[in-house]
């Protein structure tokens, strides 16, 4: 595993604690940040890279 990809699931795995530490469900957050569960669930799964805009 390269050392990005571990960051990368690093930050996944922090993006699912704080969202199971404020009970909140993917959905919830997906709303929140304006985009599709779906993708919200890749983010978490460290599938894709979450963007400065998906912060804001």
């Amino acid at each position: 595993m390269k050392n990005n990809e571990l960051n990368n699931q690093a930050f996944a795995n922090y993006v699912r604690k704080v969202r199971r530490d404020k009970e909140l469900s993917q959905l919830c957050m997906a709303n929140l940040m304006n985009i599709s569960q779906n993708a919200y669930c890749l983010i978490e799964n460290g599938h894709t890279k979450i963007t400065l805009a998906h912060i804001q």
